[in-house]
């Protein structure tokens, strides 16, 4: 077992409120199309923290885009007690390689960022390694996952349009809690 070193839970996300433009468009065909739907640009970004860098995600742009990856990344932790991955995050807002291990308790993500909006990529790459318990982790995606979901069923859309909903919703249920920030929730 890996004990956790300094740079542990050094990661978390701030979900924030977006505003849902509460309307579907009958073209989306995938969860990705149906978040840049539902989520005006000029509404609240979430907030990955990194070390204790922020770093901003648009919902529209960002959250839409890692979402796939993302649901990946938290069904492989939940589905294998070991494993590796890479992930290389497609926003051109957020744009960076994690390489990830993990055993029963702990994950450790070695990234490279490339682009984040705001500019602060040498800053991050000053800190490449996190490590932290993977339950810790997946919490941390509870939230965001929940307000996408809310915002894409108030909208109006079915897991007929977007199939994709019941594997999100899958995945929400499946992470026991929510992450640092709200915890008591």
């Amino acid at each position: 077992m890996v004990i956790p070193g300094p740079n542990y839970m050094n990661f978390w996300i701030q979900a924030s409120k977006p505003i849902n433009k509460k309307g579907i468009d009958k073209s989306d065909a995938t969860i990705a199309d149906a978040i840049e739907t539902v989520f005006p640009l000029q509404t609240e970004y979430a907030f990955m923290i990194w070390g204790s860098i922020p770093i901003p995600l648009s919902y529209k742009y960002d959250l839409s885009c890692l979402i796939d990856d993302a649901m990946d990344l938290c069904e492989s932790l939940m589905d294998s007690h070991t494993g590796e991955m890479i992930i290389h995050w497609p926003s051109n807002t957020f744009n960076a390689k994690w390489q990830m291990t993990w055993n029963q308790v702990i994950i450790e993500i070695h990234s490279d960022f490339e682009a984040v909006i705001g500019g602060a990529e040498n800053q991050l790459n000053l800190l490449p390694e996190i490590q932290m318990s993977k339950v810790d982790f997946l919490s941390e995606w509870k939230l965001p996952f929940q307000i996408i979901s809310d915002a894409l069923e108030d909208a109006g859309y079915t897991s007929r349009e977007i199939p994709e909903l019941i594997r999100l919703q899958k995945i929400i249920n499946r992470i026991p809690i929510f992450g640092l920030l709200y915890r008591e929730l």
